[in-house]
Formats: C-alpha cells, sequence, structure tokens
C-alpha cells in the first residue's frame, strides 16, 4: 500500500477511535477494577461535533495492511484549554519529532541502509488533522495524537518505549494530559495493556 494512503488511514482511524470509542481492533476486557477517584477525570471533549473529524475523511475503500495493527495516545489540554501553535512546535520538536510530510510530525530512525523512516507520528486531534505551519502563530488545539503502525522500522516494544517517553515529554511541557484508549488519563494499568497488546500481535505475526 502506498505510504500516503496508509498515513490518511490511519490519521482518520486513530482519530475516529479516540473520540468515539472506536479502537481498531477489539478492545480487551479489563479484569482489575480501578479505585474511584476524588477527583474528575480528564475527558476528550468537542465544543462542536464539527471539530472532530469523521469517517468521512477517509475514503471508505482504503484498508490498513493486513497483519499489522495499530497503537495510540493522545496528549489533550485541561479544562477545555487549548495548545497554542508555537508552544506545540517546541514541545513536538522537544519530545524528538520533526514536521514532516502529510504535514504532519514524526519521529524517525535511519535504518540499516541509512534510510529515515518514521517510528510513529503526531496528528492533530481535530479536522482535517494535519498542521498548517503558515498559520502556526494563530494556530491552537484541542490535543494531538501520536500513532503508530505495526510492524515498522523499530522493535515493536521500544517504538511503544518512544512514543510513550514522547507523550510524557510533551504532556509535561504543555501542561496536558497523556489520554489512553480508554478516553482516560493513561494510569500504569492501562501502559501495561497495551504492552501486552503489543506482544501478542508480536507473536501472532511469528
Amino acid at each position: 500500500m502506498d505510504p500516503l494512503r496508509i498515513i490518511l488511514v490511519l490519521i482518520g482511524a486513530v482519530i475516529i477511535a479516540v473520540i468515539a470509542f472506536l479502537g481498531i481492533r477489539k478492545r480487551h476486557t479489563a479484569n482489575n477494577s480501578v479505585q474511584p477517584s476524588e477527583r474528575t477525570e480528564p475527558t476528550l471533549s468537542f465544543e462542536n461535533e464539527e471539530d472532530a473529524l469523521d469517517s468521512s475523511t477517509v475514503t471508505s475503500d482504503i484498508e490498513v495492511e493486513d497483519h499489522s495493527e495499530i497503537v495510540m495516545l493522545s496528549v489533550t489540554a485541561r479544562d477545555g484549554a487549548s495548545f497554542k501553535g508555537k508552544e506545540l512546535i517546541e514541545a513536538a520538536e522537544d519530545a524528538g519529532l520533526q514536521y514532516g510530510a502529510w504535514n504532519i510530525f514524526h519521529y524517525h530512525i535511519n535504518d540499516e541502509d541509512g534510510q529515515t523512516k518514521p517510528v510513529f507520528s503526531m496528528a492533530n486531534i481535530t479536522e482535517p488533522g494535519f498542521f498548517d505551519i503558515s498559520k502556526i502563530t494563530s494556530f491552537s488545539t484541542k490535543g494531538v495524537t501520536l500513532f503508530m503502525q505495526l510492524p515498522g522500522p523499530l522493535a515493536a516494544m521500544d517504538a511503544f518505549d518512544e512514543m510513550l517517553s514522547a507523550g510524557n515529554t510533551m504532556a509535561e511541557r504543555l501542561d496536558g494530559v497523556l489520554i489512553g484508549e480508554q478516553h482516560k488519563e493513561l494510569t500504569p494499568d492501562d501502559i501495561q495493556h497495551l504492552k501486552e497488546r503489543i506482544l501478542n500481535f508480536n507473536i501472532s505475526v511469528h
């Protein structure tokens, strides 16, 4: 599949999943109950439903390659606030991401042949999913989504660790919240479940 088409699918699918609880895969059922907290969990919300990317953005006849898996995390602003463009770029660069192909950000490595390949990418969480650098000084967003496709150019667990580190860096730098696939602040249990999912995927393709 053409890389551009894959990215278009990933951007649409990732953001739809974050907003509408539609995961790319069937979610694992959690066996451990989480003790309620006195504070309110941050959640992803939009003042206008049109702000959220919908499935019409993705061409219906495009499919992600077989034997692949999408893993995603999001960084969202607190209490209805927004991330400003300049601060967002600085945080992304601190996390090792660079603006590039398809007008989104990527974390790259050099493979054995010396070719630069993206390990994971970062899209705008609101429609249309990309970033217009020419308008970055007036740009703001409620959040961003980090996503990667497995298998990739880096070992799956190493790639996840890099993406998790980038998400933590951005959340700290922007005073945002790192959100998992359950539409709430990422917990140690959530991280463990993601790692188990990645491990199971590795087993299934070998």
